[in-house]
């Protein structure tokens, strides 16, 4: 009998280890270019966008279920070299997206804390293990400012990267649209200084060139939409991961300003962005 009941159990754990791993056996499908000086900009920044086998890829102003798509605009598809490639979403995942609403960072007496705004900066760069204090704050607002522009919104041009650069380093993507959301329609301060390339924090991610240099990126690096979103991106995950008890909010108001210790009002309107997708307005005005 007690031979009988092993036997059950080592065919139950067998069967078990056999069961497809969904990230292995799920399939995506990548937009690649030719890469040459020839490829149109719009089809450049396509490179690397990563879908679901049903969706549609940002391209330019259209969307498109592959290259030279019969469906799609002349300007996107006549004469496009692009290509299509599918493959297991493992293999382009660095790990599993983070789950921020139910990550419980550690407080043993080995994880140091850190409140500071340059320590919490190095931490980030170093990518030490910590743990990032900030408290919740009801009183923080979260309307829509005076100035608030939708149509300045470049989550719609730059989707296919945040989906691609988010499944890539295992972040949320709608964490990405709303941060860029708030960050490319409330940007009207920079826009004067911009023109003459003076502004401390370059677009779409709002990336501060100075403060997150020792990433590895330098200034003109972070003028490229892709180089900026992988900046961004990463900050957000390195930052979620730190937050004790990380919401939106939390998480948002850290990448405001590192040294935030309560949630602020940036924070509570990005959270409104997230739970209400606001970027899908943008999409209907393109």
């Amino acid at each position: 009998m007690g031979n009988r009941k092993k036997k059950d159990r080592e065919i139950k754990e067998d069967s078990e280890s056999q069961k497809p791993n969904p990230n292995e056996t799920r399939l995506v499908k990548v937009w690649r270019t030719v890469g040459d000086e020839k490829t149109r900009e719009s089809h450049q920044l396509a490179d690397g966008q990563i879908r679901l086998l049903n969706d549609t890829f940002v391209v330019g102003k259209a969307r498109l279920m592959e290259p030279r798509d019969p469906l799609g605009p002349p300007e996107e598809t006549f004469n496009c070299r692009c290509t299509l490639e599918v493959v297991p979403v493992s293999n382009l995942m660095h790990e599993q997206q983070l789950d921020f609403e139910n990550v419980k960072v550690s407080r043993d007496s080995s994880v140091t804390v850190i409140n500071m705004e340059a320590d919490r900066r190095r931490n980030i760069i170093d990518g030490a293990p910590a743990v990032f204090e900030i408290a919740d704050n009801p009183n923080a607002d979260a309307s829509a400012p005076f100035i608030e522009w939708p149509e300045k919104s470049q989550v719609f041009r730059y989707d296919g990267i945040i989906q691609g650069e988010a499944i890539r380093q295992g972040v949320d993507p709608d964490l990405v649209r709303a941060i860029m959301y708030m960050e490319t329609t409330h940007g009207h301060l920079d826009w004067i200084p911009a023109l003459i390339d003076v502004n401390k924090s370059l677009l779409p991610m709002n990336i501060k060139t100075e403060t997150w240099r020792d990433l590895g990126w330098s200034r003109e690096d972070l003028k490229d939409p892709k180089t900026n979103i992988k900046a961004g991106t990463l900050i957000l995950k390195r930052t979620g991961e730190r937050v004790e008890d990380p919401t939106v909010e939390k998480i948002a108001s850290v990448y405001n300003f590192l040294g935030r210790e309560k949630v602020n009002d940036y924070g509570a309107r990005v959270g409104v962005i997230y739970r209400e997708k606001l970027w899908k307005e943008d999409a209907v005005g393109e």
